[in-house]
């Protein structure tokens, strides 16, 4: 009976596409009527296969729906209309990836302002494994550039490790999560960005936390950690207390790493820190911690204390640098893993009014 039922709804799709592609008229069907972005073409040899690369061209829209279809089975997220609707769109350009006259992968670009972003990308699986996917990626990249874009974006399914490799090979690092991003399934995706210029790291103090900074926090935190040690609540009761301090380090408009201090009579306590962990051994919590350090001892603070995870090296290492010593340990202080912490603290420099380097 469900076999039945499956077949029915497959059949009833497939209807209702043919009667979208026979209302669109020919000359726009999956193509973008203006010639916004001109035609290109180029032939890359990959050992001893050469594939050409091109601008869409009408005719290509079945082998992408076909394409999508292998690639993305059991929930191919456009179809004939979605695709349609994508590439009519003035500022989308798609590039088809061809081997012996037949498309096996394409890409598409849509550019927002300041931003390119990829809508899709994919490659027929018979022809996976070649480093097409890398081709196609380094093409839309080069779209974004020749177009002025600052950064590029993505969605990922957080279950597609592959995809996931490849985006960071790519120089692509994960912003935030998006529950229930996928409509057919309800599952999660990672927001992925690429930056295309230098872009600056500023630190910001927020006296006032506002709602918006409060989510910025938790979309960091929620990667951050395996499991995320406060809860929205928590946040929000947190940073309304006149005795915590909070620090934002913002990579361009992104926010990738904060850190929260509890101050009370020229003592301060690290309450929690957290830096995205594409962005971790970059200097950004270097970065932070040193800024953050430097605001306090502004306010007379004279000591700063903080516990770590005692196999936690990294951490360790960085707080040395930055002028905390360890002083003490503290058994079984963390859960799941249990562990032991290791007590650190920081003395304000009094001969320049600086925290330690």
């Amino acid at each position: 009976m469900f076999d039945t039922f499956k077949a029915y709804i497959k059949k009833m799709n497939d209807q209702m596409n043919r009667a979208v592609e026979q209302v669109i008229p020919p000359d726009v069907v999956g193509g973008t009527v203006s010639e916004t972005y001109p035609y290109v073409e180029r032939v890359v040899q990959i050992r001893d296969k050469k594939f050409l690369i091109r601008r869409y061209m009408p005719g290509d829209l079945p082998q992408y729906v076909t394409i999508e279809q292998q690639v993305y089975e059991p929930h191919p997220p456009w179809g004939t209309v979605g695709f349609h609707h994508d590439l009519y769109r003035v500022n989308t350009c798609y590039y088809s990836l061809v081997w012996n006259e037949q498309v096996i992968g394409y890409v598409g670009v849509r550019l927002d302002p300041h931003e390119a972003h990829i809508t899709q990308i994919a490659v027929q699986p018979t022809h996976q494994g070649q480093g097409l996917s890398h081709l196609l990626m380094k093409e839309a990249i080069r779209h974004a550039q020749t177009y002025d874009a600052l950064s590029m974006g993505l969605e990922c399914r957080v279950t597609n490790h592959v995809a996931i490799h490849l985006y960071r090979e790519s120089g692509f690092k994960r912003l935030r999560r998006l529950p229930n991003y996928y409509r057919a399934d309800q599952s999660d995706a990672y927001y992925m960005v690429k930056p295309l210029r230098n872009w600056p790291l500023r630190v910001e103090y927020l006296p006032n936390v506002q709602a918006p900074q409060v989510n910025e926090m938790e979309q960091v935190m929620q990667l951050a950690f395996d499991s995320a040690p406060w809860t929205h609540a928590m946040l929000e009761d947190s940073t309304s207390l006149a005795i915590n301090r909070t620090f934002i380090a913002y990579y361009a408009t992104y926010p990738v790493a904060w850190i929260m201090y509890q101050v009370v009579a020229g003592q301060a306590d690290v309450m929690l820190v957290g830096v995205l962990p594409d962005f971790r051994r970059q200097g950004i919590g270097s970065a932070l911690v040193r800024q953050s350090l430097k605001k306090l001892a502004q306010e007379e603070v004279q000591e700063v204390f903080l516990e770590v995870r005692a196999s936690n090296q990294a951490a360790q290492q960085l707080y040395q640098s930055l002028g905390f010593v360890a002083y003490h340990s503290r058994p079984n202080y963390y859960q799941e893993p249990v562990e032991d912490a290791i007590l650190m603290k920081w003395t304000k420099s009094t001969e320049t009014n600086q925290p330690h380097k």
